[in-house]
């Protein structure tokens, strides 16, 4: 009986199971007070790995270390990063009289130690994004507008806009030529329209419309490729209910499913066409006014948003925050305290590291090179163990004479 028991647990161990993923770890690696901190802006970082990030305070401050260690490398304060590579990134400010505000863009070829102004243009600033050394957007407001560079800010063209000057409008840059849009406007009765372009920009597709039932918000776009898109909105009634509507054939159908619950979607980025992160809030649905008390949820999904798994944070993002993953096992988190009407007292800078669940080993089996089969290994070893179980019936029957 032994024998039997050992087999069973070899093949356990080779075989192997997938576990449940632990809660990750929350951890602050910068806290800024009032007189480290730029008042005219939130707190804006951004990373291109785990290691090597930059954030905006009283002065532009660089970590190579995963924000252990912080230098100071220059006097820019954008309201707006994008870095491509250590060494390669942009920025954005503004400066504004009254209500009229010019936007300026700079480059750096050194890691944000030197930057180089690329172009102005009049407006308020909204973003500048970019997906490669070539290919960048700023996105502007009042007007709202969009430039657009093919050659590394050397040049910059305007590009058409969606919706009107009031209406929601989120975007989603995939590459240099695939860029999904929703836009709706702010009468609550009215669709999401969805839109695509697959020349960067310059013109643009029908996606479809969702309906949003009594709807109060668009919250988000992702977008994997041309055929992969996801959008948060949100139903209010009394309370701020969110869902997710996907697409898996560039628009032409959409499907809706609530994510559950009461609160706001702060965060939503999709890595592949499978892999994605939400980071949401969960609150208290006898609090009617405020939806109040929140707490932060991270929601991963491995089969392109059909199901999601939920880990609590312990946090409470409130109003003034920002987040940005690397992967969905590594990310960031900005929180800013004070601001509207109040002078910004304090910005905190944390990081995540989640803890990915045990993948299943398998072993080849004879003759099939490296595409082993743990199937096939567990048909052996249950052989294994019936043979071995025979031999202990023989065993014991000769010992017994």
């Amino acid at each position: 009986m032994r024998l039997v028991v050992v087999v069973l647990a070899v093949a356990a161990m080779l075989l192997g199971t997938s576990a449940s993923a632990e809660q990750g770890r929350w951890e602050t690696r910068l806290t800024l007070d009032s007189d480290q901190i730029d008042q005219a802006h939130w707190l804006i970082f951004d990373f291109v790995d785990e290691s090597t990030g930059w954030l905006a305070a009283s002065k532009l401050l660089r970590t190579r270390d995963g924000g252990l260690t912080w230098e100071a490398v220059n006097d820019l304060k954008p309201g707006t990063l994008d870095f491509v590579s250590p060494l390669e990134g942009w920025a954005a400010d503004e400066v504004c009289e009254g209500a009229q505000c010019v936007a300026s863009v700079y480059h750096t070829l050194d890691g944000g130690s030197t930057w180089e102004k690329q172009t102005s243009h009049e407006g308020s600033l909204s973003r500048v994004v970019f997906v490669d050394e070539a290919n960048g957007w700023v996105l502007l407001e009042f007007p709202r507008l969009a430039l657009h560079t093919s050659d590394g800010g050397r040049t910059w063209r305007e590009q058409p806009t969606l919706g009107g000057q009031m209406d929601t409008l989120q975007m989603a840059f995939v590459n240099a030529d695939i860029v999904w849009a929703a836009s709706k406007e702010l009468a609550p009765d009215t669709p999401i329209r969805v839109f695509v372009s697959e020349d960067g920009g310059d013109s643009w597709l029908t996606a479809g419309e969702i309906d949003v039932r009594v709807g109060c918000g668009l919250q988000a776009i992702s977008a994997s490729d041309a055929r992969h898109a996801w959008i948060v909105s949100l139903e209010c009634t009394t309370l701020a209910k969110p869902f997710i509507n996907r697409t898996v054939d560039g628009g032409a159908n959409w499907e809706s499913a609530p994510l559950g619950g009461v609160g706001e979607v702060y965060y939503t980025h999709f890595f592949d066409a499978m892999q994605g992160v939400i980071v949401r809030a969960a609150c208290s649905e006898t609090d009617i006014s405020l939806n109040r008390p929140c707490e932060d949820f991270l929601l991963r999904t491995t089969d392109g948003g059909v199901t999601w798994s939920t880990e609590p944070t312990g946090l409470q993002s409130g109003y003034f925050y920002s987040f940005l993953f690397m992967d969905p096992w590594h990310g960031w988190r900005g929180e800013t305290i004070g601001g509207g009407q109040e002078p910004i007292a304090l910005e905190i800078l944390q990081s995540y590291v989640g803890v990915p669940p045990q993948e299943p080993v398998s072993m080849p089996t004879v003759g099939s090179g490296h595409q082993g089969s743990s199937i096939a290994l567990a048909a052996v070893l249950a052989a294994l163990g019936v043979a071995l179980i025979a031999f202990g019936r023989v065993w014991g029957r000769r010992r017994s004479r």
